[in-house]
């Protein structure tokens, strides 16, 4: 499992743990009341403290990471294949976020209470975050059969063990990506940009349509 999949996990349930604390004092609270409890300023530090501190946790696992890829990856410390699925994870966050902070709004109107309202939003920060975890999680399981696949097919495995058996790990240093992004190119389930298939293709001391091939309509 690649670090930036372990990382997404690792940070998803922590996120989750936190928010499952929080709602099971609320619902304590609440029971323990009759009614549901408005906003406890002293529970709502604790959750924030919980999240800056797996934010600043992550950033420094990541900022490692990045510093040890640097041979590897280019200085960003992800390779395009992670951006894109960060980017594409980060706009479903988005959306879901949206969503949510929409119900709350609805909810808060047609009952009044700022309660509601208020926990709504928590909720939404939970679950929104849980959906950017998870559509990066699929976004990264490459033997997924679920994954659209491209319709370009390629010879970089064949290429790849035909020069001295190459490993996967020396030609992702080689093209400047990771050798997962390798794997799900030689699998067909990630197409390489134009910079990424020349560098592939210049490796191999081939042509480009030597290397990749295209079967769309």
């Amino acid at each position: 499992m690649a670090f930036w999949e372990r990382n997404t996990i690792v940070f998803a349930l922590a996120s989750l743990a936190g928010g499952i604390l929080y709602f099971s004092v609320v619902a304590t609270q609440s029971i323990a009341a009759g009614a549901l409890v408005a906003p406890n300023l002293l529970l709502w530090l604790g959750y924030i403290s919980l999240q800056i501190t797996i934010s600043v946790v992550g950033a420094i696992m990541v900022h490692r990471q990045m510093k040890a890829a640097q041979e590897v990856l280019p200085k960003e410390g992800e390779d395009e294949r992670d951006r894109l699925i960060r980017m594409k994870a980060e706009g479903m966050q988005g959306h879901v976020m949206s969503a949510f902070i929409f119900l709350a709004m609805a909810a808060w109107f047609v009952h009044a209470n700022s309660a509601i309202f208020f926990h709504s939003l928590v909720a939404a920060l939970i679950l929104s975050e849980l959906a950017r975890a998870g559509w990066q999680l699929f976004s990264y399981n490459r033997a997924s059969d679920m994954a659209k696949r491209p319709p370009i097919t390629n010879r970089v495995r064949e290429l790849r063990e035909a020069k001295d058996q190459m490993s996967q790990s020396a030609l992702a240093k080689e093209i400047g990506v990771t050798r997962q992004t390798v794997i799900a190119i030689e699998q067909g389930k990630y197409s390489p940009s134009l910079e990424s298939a020349f560098r592939i293709a210049r490796v191999f001391g081939v042509g480009l349509e030597d290397v990749f091939g295209w079967e769309g309509d």
